[in-house]
C-alpha cells in the first residue's frame, strides 16, 4: 500500500465530510460538551442521534451552537468505489503508518471486517466516519457512541480519556480503577444512590491543572448487569445492551445524575470477595498496569499521551486497594468514611 495514496484518500474523505456537514441543516446537528470543550455532530441518515442524546448529551449541551470541532458520519458507502479502495486490500493500518499520519495531524481507525473508517484531522478539527451502511456500526456503539472521536477531541485539549470511573463527596474525590467485573460500576452506582457525586462509571476525561486533577464526564449514562441491579435494588431494564447490561441515566432511577466533573485526590482499585469492606495499601505499579491495559483494550490507537498522563497521575496521588463486601450500603458507608477522613 502506498502511504501517499492512503493520505490522498483520507484527505478526499475529509473534504467530502466537510462539504456534507455544511450541507446539513442546523436543526439536524447535535452539539456535545466534552470536558471544557465541545464538538458538533451530523450524520447522513438518522441513526446515532438517539444514542448520542441518551449517552453523551448533557442538559446544557445545546449552549454550544457552533463549535470549531465538527464530526460527520456518512452511511452511503461511496468510498468503496474510490480508486484507493479498489486498488488495495487492507488488513489494517500498520503502526509505522499511524505514526507518520499522526505527524501530519491525522488519526485513523480502520476495520477491515466492516470496511469502516473513523478519521480525524487534528489540524482542521474535523472528523469523518465512513460506513457501507448504517447497520454496520459496532455492537458497542449505541451505548458508547463516538468513543474514538471523543478520545481524539480530548487530546486536542491536551487531555486524555481513560477507562476509569469517579466518586466524590464533600469536595474530596477518587478515581475508581478496575478491569471489567472487578466491581467498579457497582461501587460507583451504589455510592451515587447514597449521595456521592460521579462524573461517570466507565470512561473518564482526565485533566490536570496546577498539580490539581479533575475527572470530567464523557458519557452521562451508567452500565450494570442484572445481578448488579438486583444487588443495588434498581429496577431491571427490559432492554439490555450487547453485554446484557442495562445502560441508563442515573437521574431516571434515583436523584443523582452524572455531574460535569469531580476532583481527584486518590486512586482506588476495588476487588470482589470480601465479607466486609476494607481498604489496604496497593502497589502503584499494579494500578498503572491495570489502568493502562484496560484503557488500551477499550480505546486502541495512539497510546503515548495516555501512558504519560497515567504515570504522572499515579506518581502524584496515593493508591489504595478496596475489597468489596456484598452489601452495597456498607460499601458506600465505608467509602464515605474513608474519603472524608482523607487529608488533601
Amino acid at each position: 500500500m502506498s502511504e501517499l495514496d492512503l493520505i490522498a484518500f483520507l484527505k478526499r474523505a475529509i473534504d467530502f465530510g466537510q462539504h456534507q456537514f455544511l450541507a446539513t441543516a442546523i436543526k439536524d446537528r447535535l452539539s456535545i460538551s466534552l470536558g471544557e470543550t465541545s464538538f458538533d455532530f451530523a450524520e447522513s441518515e438518522y441513526s446515532l442521534k438517539p444514542c448520542i442524546e441518551h449517552c453523551l448529551s448533557s442538559s446544557d449541551s445545546n449552549r454550544y451552537l457552533d463549535s470549531k470541532i465538527k464530526i460527520y458520519a456518512d452511511y452511503s458507502g461511496w468510498y468503496l468505489q474510490d480508486e484507493f479502495m479498489q486498488r488495495y486490500i487492507l488488513d489494517d493500518i500498520e503502526n509505522n503508518t499511524r505514526i507518520k499520519l499522526e505527524a501530519i495531524g491525522i488519526r485513523v481507525i480502520y476495520s477491515p471486517k466492516r470496511q469502516a473508517w473513523d478519521i480525524f484531522d487534528t489540524f482542521n478539527f474535523f472528523g469523518i466516519r465512513l460506513l457501507p451502511n448504517k447497520s454496520c456500526i459496532e455492537p458497542w456503539e449505541p451505548t458508547s457512541p463516538l468513543a474514538y472521536f471523543c478520545k481524539w477531541v480530548a487530546e486536542i485539549d491536551n487531555k486524555t480519556i481513560i477507562h476509569a470511573g469517579s466518586l466524590s463527596i464533600n469536595g474530596v474525590g477518587a478515581l475508581i480503577i478496575g478491569n471489567g467485573g472487578a466491581g467498579k460500576s457497582g461501587t460507583i452506582i451504589g455510592s451515587m444512590k447514597h449521595g456521592f457525586k460521579s462524573s461517570g462509571d466507565d470512561y473518564t476525561l482526565l485533566s490536570k491543572k496546577s498539580n490539581t486533577y479533575r475527572a470530567y464526564a464523557v458519557y452521562r449514562t451508567v452500565k450494570q448487569d442484572v445481578s448488579g441491579l438486583q444487588r443495588l435494588n434498581i429496577p431491571i431494564s427490559s432492554k439490555l445492551n450487547w453485554q446484557n447490561k442495562a445502560v441508563f441515566r442515573p437521574e431516571k432511577v434515583f436523584s443523582n445524575c452524572i455531574v460535569d466533573s469531580v476532583p481527584i485526590h486518590m486512586l482506588i482499585m476495588p476487588s470482589l470477595g470480601g465479607t466486609e469492606t476494607t481498604f489496604h495499601p496497593i502497589n502503584p505499579v499494579t494500578v498503572f498496569k491495570t489502568l493502562t491495559i484496560s484503557t488500551l483494550k477499550q480505546l486502541c490507537g495512539g497510546y503515548a499521551p495516555m501512558f504519560v498522563a497515567c504515570a504522572q497521575l499515579i506518581h502524584d496521588v496515593p493508591c489504595y486497594g478496596l475489597t468489596l463486601s456484598p452489601d452495597a450500603s456498607e460499601v458506600s458507608l465505608k467509602l464515605k468514611n474513608f474519603i472524608e477522613d482523607f487529608k488533601c
